[in-house]
Order: structure tokens, then C-alpha cells, then sequence
């Protein structure tokens, strides 16, 4: 039978799923069709293998068609269930999450086999030319539980074969598939010991704030309790949520971290929005080359930001430290920071490992969160040990965001070589600091031209991650706003004091042309039609980031001088406590 005369009675099947939906009497429905439509022959693409392993499922499989032929009710739910083709496909719309719900409640009983509903997700790989995003078509199927994601795999691998024929020679690949678990897994060790760990940390701070409660409304006086009364929700929510701050706060920092916190999840909400199903890729596609998304993908200086503010904290605190005769112990200075740190991302992996995952369900759910669990069981002690930003080989799918972190810690060992001799002897500190700055602007340059990367992410490097690995996440790229920072909070320390009033309007000025720079050159690399150069990205990729750190820094090296005028207002006023 010819592919078209199946498309043509696949689309009368169509129609009879909607008619079954909307009848009162399903069967008798099903009796009617049965007499009017011939019998549907699904093309060979479940052909029986003698391997023992798969024969569950092309047996099911096969079980399947032969019940769709005959327009059995639960055959038909698992074929609607599945994707067919979708409207809209010339505007984006080329991904479809089939029905979740509707095929994993599938459950027949047909010639003493138990077939059970299983919704798989396939994408697709080739020339659609349907959107210029990096977004690939994702379909789904809806299959017997017995068979596993790599037969999903080939099974529409054949399927797309056979669709070859009507697209010359544009060659479509099964990328890969994923399947939804059909019944709910038992939990392992793992999950409740994690469980555990959580319910009993909730427990002993309820307690500990029932002891707070005590020692306030009764005559209790006891030291354990006045102990464990430290650890209560009230005193330690009062104190997160507390405004005040000490008198030797730096204005202006509260403000910029939060800005550029709300600025960094709109652009992550964004990009996880192209991981979703969405009926107007093509509408995007627009949106993405308009101005109109400068402003949100323009926040990856964001970054430079936390890293300039960073380094800022680290030189001037240190500096503060031991100019009130505070010893430095490098070993405390290393494990202080780690166990600020380290407790909450441990308790973060245990939650993406073993919690997670059983949190909720959906086409997209499992999959996503399956996959990076399994990937954090693999990847967790160099998680941990801060050097997963250089650990991986083929990316990374455990908690991606938190390659910053690794990548703070790792400027953050490196911070007393720059540090001690400021404070031991400036003159060669100074020295110290200035090469490595000019270090920071020479490295990332180097690597660009080498590599021939784009500095600024773009829709490529969704598909190829080697910039992001090599150049976007490596300490000895991103250190430059880092390296301000320190240079800023040493000025503070060492009792600079503010410049005249010209030099100020001349800062100011410089200050908004770094902000200007960095939002016009992303329009740059925004252009459809932009081609690589080599002066530019060289010249980009070794000072855009510190133009932008220099503007950040201006603003607070003059704010913590009493200079800030209304931008102090206005990054002070709202997150003073933050």
C-alpha cells in the first residue's frame, strides 16, 4: 500500500478518534466505522527481530496495530494520543507533546497480554528550514510499556525514511528519545535517606523555635534550651529578613546584586522557555533579531556584574581585616569559605538526585529531570570539590548554572596571591595586580582568535557548546571584572579619597558610554547577516568585559565615597537588606 494512501486513511482515523471522543456510545461508534472504513495498514515500520530482549515489544507492538486496524477503542486512544501532523508548522509550530495523561491511562487486556500505555518523545534532525533557532522538531508516540527509548529511536527512524520520498533529499534523523516511566518507581535508599535528612532538619528547628517560645512566654532557664533557641525560625527569620545594616556597609552593593539577580533569571527564563512547546518558533525567531531582545539576552554582563562586586568584597574586607591586626590563616581562609558554601549545595544535589524527580510528571518532566539526576549521581564529587566548570567532556546537564559557583570558588583560591602582598607590600601587590589584569585582558583575546569563537552567546551555541566550555565558563577568561573589583576595594582600603568634581562628570560620562557600549555591541552579534572578524572579536573578547566592570566599579568606588547622587538612591533605597 502506498505511503499516501496511508496518510490519507491515518487522517480518516483522525476524525474517527474525534468521533469516538464526542460519542455517547463509543462502541456503537466503533460498530459504524468498522462497516464504512477499510482496514488500515500501518506501513512496516514494526517489523519483528529476533532478538529475545525486544520481542516483548515488537510483539506488543504488533499486537497494537493489529487492534487499530480494527478500531478497538484503546488502540485508537494510544494513535490520538500520539502526534500527528500539526497546524501552524510554516509559523514554528513543530513541537507536539502528543497527550500525556491519555496515553499512560491505557490498559488492555488483548490475547492474555497486558499492554500498558508508555509516552515517548522523539526530536528530529535536518533541514526544515521552518525556523533559523536553535529548536529542533519534538514529537511524540504513544507505545507499549514494554518497549525501551532505543527501539522508540529506531522504530521513527524507519517511519522517517519512509517520509524521504516526498522531501528529495533532505534526510531527517531520529536524534534520540526519551520515555516516561508508566508506573511510579519505589524509592531507593537514597531518596530516604535524603528524606530523612530534610524532615529531621524541619523537626529540630521546630523544636528549636518552641524552645525560643519558652524561654520567652515561661520562667524556663535552662542552657541547652537557651542554646537550641538560637536556631529557631523566628530569631533566624527576623535577622534574613532585618534591613538594618552596620555602619560600614558599601552602598550601592545590595542594589546592584539584586538588579543583576532579577536580570540573570529573566534571561534563564527565557531560554528554558525554547526547551518548552511553543506554537510560534517563527514569531520568535523575529523577536530574537529585533531590538526588542536586546534587553534580556544583553544580561550576560550581569555576570561581569557579580564578578566585579565579587572581588570588590574579597580585597576590601580582606584589606579591613588585617588592618585591625587580624591574623591571616590561609587554611581558615579556605575553609571558612567552603563551609559557607558547601552544606547548601550538598543539600541542593541530594534534592536534584533523589526528590526531584519525583516531585511531578508530564512529557517533559521526567526526562529532563531523569536525566540530570542520573547525571549528578556521576558528577557529584567534583560538584562539590568546585571544579566542574572543567570536569566535563561532553557538557553538562547537573545544575548547569552552577559552574558560576565553581568558578568563583577557583578565583577565590587564588585571591591570597593577589591580597597578601597588598597588604604585605603594596608596591609589589600593586605589580601583581596590574600584570594580572593585563593577563585578563591578553588570555580570553588570545582564545577567541585561536578558536575563532563569537565572544557574545548567540543561537549557535545552543547547539555547540565549544565556546561556552572553552572560553564562557574558564576562570582565566572571566577574571577581568574580578580583577577590578580588587583594584576597586584596595582604592576604598587604602584611604583614596574622592576625586574632583570634573574628574567625577568625567567618570560618570565614561560610566554610561561602558553601559551603552555593552548594550549596542550585542546588536552586533544580533545581526542575521553578521559574519566573524577577527580585529573585532579580539578587541571585544579582551576588554568588553572590563569596559563593563569599569562602569560598575565607578559606581561603587563613588557611592562608598559619598558620591553616588540618585543612582545611590536608587540601588540603595529598595534592597538595602538584600
Amino acid at each position: 500500500m502506498s505511503v499516501r494512501v496511508v496518510a490519507i486513511k491515518q487522517s480518516l482515523l483522525i476524525l474517527v478518534c474525534i468521533s469516538v471522543s464526542f460519542a455517547d456510545s463509543p462502541e456503537g461508534t466503533n460498530k459504524t466505522v468498522k462497516a464504512d472504513l477499510p482496514p488500515l495498514r500501518i506501513p512496516e515500520i514494526y517489523a519483528p527481530k529476533n532478538n529475545s530482549l525486544e520481542a516483548k515489544c515488537e510483539h506488543q507492538v504488533q499486537i497494537f496495530e493489529d487492534s487499530l486496524q480494527k478500531f478497538e477503542l484503546w488502540a485508537l486512544e494510544m494513535f490520538d494520543a500520539s502526534t500527528k501532523i500539526p497546524s501552524g508548522i510554516f509559523e514554528g509550530n513543530i513541537r507536539d507533546l502528543g497527550m500525556y495523561d491519555q496515553c499512560l491511562k491505557v490498559n488492555a487486556t488483548v490475547e492474555n497480554e497486558t499492554i500498558r500505555g508508555k509516552h515517548c518523545m522523539y526530536s528530529l534532525e535536518g533541514n526544515f528550514n521552518v525556523t533559523k533557532l536553535p529548536v529542533d522538531p519534538i514529537m511524540s508516540v504513544c507505545l507499549p510499556a514494554t518497549c525501551s527509548p532505543k527501539q522508540v529511536k529506531e522504530k521513527m527512524q524507519k517511519l522517517m525514511n519512509m517520509a524521504e520520498q516526498f522531501l528529495g533529499s533532505n534526510k531527517i534523523r531520529v536524534k534520540n528519545a526519551t520515555c516516561s516511566e508508566v508506573d511510579d518507581q519505589p524509592w531507593e535508599l537514597g531518596a530516604k535517606v535524603t528524606l530523612g535528612i530534610f524532615v529531621g532538619l524541619v523537626a529540630f528547628l521546630l523544636i528549636c523555635t518552641f524552645c525560643e517560645l519558652l524561654l520567652k512566654f515561661t520562667s524556663v532557664n535552662s542552657g541547652l534550651i537557651n542554646t537550641l533557641s538560637k536556631f529557631s525560625f523566628i530569631v533566624n527569620g527576623q535577622r534574613i529578613l532585618s534591613t538594618k545594616v552596620s555602619k560600614e556597609n558599601i552602598p550601592a552593593i545590595a542594589g546592584l546584586k539584586v538588579f543583576s539577580m532579577f536580570w540573570i533569571v529573566l534571561v534563564h527564563a527565557y531560554i528554558y522557555s525554547l526547551s518548552s512547546s511553543m506554537v510560534n518558533f517563527g514569531e520568535i525567531e523575529d523577536w530574537y533579531y529585533s531590538w526588542r531582545s536586546t534587553h534580556v539576552f544583553v544580561a550576560t554582563y550581569s555576570l561581569d556584574t557579580f564578578l566585579a562586586v565579587t572581588g570588590f568584597l574579597s580585597s576590601y574586607l580582606f584589606l579591613k581585616g588585617m588592618a585591625n591586626r587580624r591574623k591571616f590563616n590561609i587554611f581558615l581562609y579556605y575553609l571558612h569559605r567552603y563551609i559557607r558554601l558547601t552544606p547548601a549545595y550538598g543539600a541542593l544535589l541530594l534534592f536534584t538526585i533523589y526528590l526531584l524527580p519525583k516531585m511531578s510528571s508530564g512529557a517533559l518532566w521526567q526526562p529532563m529531570f531523569n536525566n540530570q539526576s542520573t547525571c549528578c549521581k556521576q558528577d557529584w564529587l567534583p560538584m562539590i570539590l568546585y571544579g566542574y566548570n572543567f570536569y566535563y567532556v561532553q557538557g553538562m546537564t547537573c545544575l548547569v548554572h552552577t559552574w558560576y559557583l565553581s568558578m568563583d570558588m577557583q578565583l577565590f583560591w587564588v585571591s591570597p596571591l593577589i591580597l597578601y602582598p597588598l597588604y604585605k607590600k603594596p608596591k609589589l601587590g600593586s605589580i601583581i595586580l596590574w600584570t594580572a589584569i593585563v593577563a585578563s585582558i591578553i588570555t580570553p583575546a588570545t582564545v577567541v582568535v585561536v578558536n575563532k569563537f563569537s565572544t557574545m552567546i548567540n543561537k549557535e551555541h545552543y547547539t555547540d557548546t565549544t565556546m561556552l566550555l572553552k572560553f564562557y565558563i574558564v576562570p582565566y577568561c572571566r577574571a577581568g571584572p574580578w580583577l577590578l573589583g580588587i583594584l576597586t576595594g584596595y582604592l576604598i582600603a587604602s584611604g583614596s579619597k574622592a576625586p574632583n568634581p570634573g574628574v567625577r562628570i568625567i567618570g560618570w560620562s565614561l560610566t554610561f558610554l561602558a553601559f551603552a557600549y555593552g548594550y549596542f555591541t550585542f546588536r552586533i552579534y544580533q545581526q542575521e547577516d553578521y559574519k566573524w572578524n577577527m580585529y573585532w572579536e579580539m578587541f571585544h573578547g579582551g576588554l568588553g568585559r572590563h569596559i563593563w566592570a569599569f562602569g560598575v566599579c565607578w559606581i561603587i568606588f563613588m557611592s562608598a565615597l559619598g558620591h553616588g547622587g540618585k543612582k545611590k538612591i536608587i540601588l540603595i533605597a529598595i534592597f538595602q537588606g538584600c
